[in-house]
């Protein structure tokens, strides 16, 4: 990008942060306009994306991201992200069940697939540990009928949620 298409990027991205994501949304798009393959670009557009709920035009946008640039790891969270609040919102198990198996996916691999204490990168970890209290509830019939969770995603959250905490002991979301 030369300096002014990079002064317009900052300035929806500054947009973004500030939750004026319509506008960010635009100039985004204007910016893909002429740069269409920029991974930077698309993952920054589709966090816009998920940030107003929509998360189809998210993961359209995030994926293109991680296809450009397998090694994007931010990319690769904010792809977490958008499955891991896809799976809030279905209501098909099925469904949910395979957005959680996305998030945690892409949450690892924006990890570089080290274990936690190895890590960090403390929002993917807790955005991980977030993915695997999400999955404890899953098996809601077993939850009521014999009050019993998933004992190896518990562990998972737990693990991940601590080293969060560890790495940013004041995270609040």
């Amino acid at each position: 990008m030369d300096n002014n298409t990079w002064a317009l990027a900052q300035k929806a991205e500054t947009l973004r942060l500030s939750g004026a994501y319509e506008q960010a949304i635009e100039k985004f798009e204007e910016l893909q306009k002429s740069d269409s393959d920029n991974a930077w670009l698309n993952a920054h557009l589709g966090t816009t994306y998920y940030q107003l709920m929509d998360y189809g035009k998210a993961e359209k946008y995030l994926k293109k991201a991680v296809k450009k640039n397998d090694n994007y790891l931010w990319a690769h969270a904010h792809l977490g992200e958008t499955y891991r609040l896809r799976a809030i919102t279905e209501n098909d198990k099925k469904q949910k069940k395979e957005s959680i198996k996305s998030a945690i996916k892409h949450f690892e691999k924006a990890l570089a697939h080290q274990a936690p204490e190895n890590s960090n990168y403390g929002w993917a970890l807790a955005h991980l540990g977030a993915t695997y209290r999400l999955k404890i509830t899953l098996d809601k019939k077993k939850l009521i009928k014999e009050n019993e969770i998933d004992e190896k995603s518990k562990k998972q959250a737990l693990n991940y949620l601590n080293r969060a905490i560890e790495l940013m002991p004041t995270y609040a979301w």
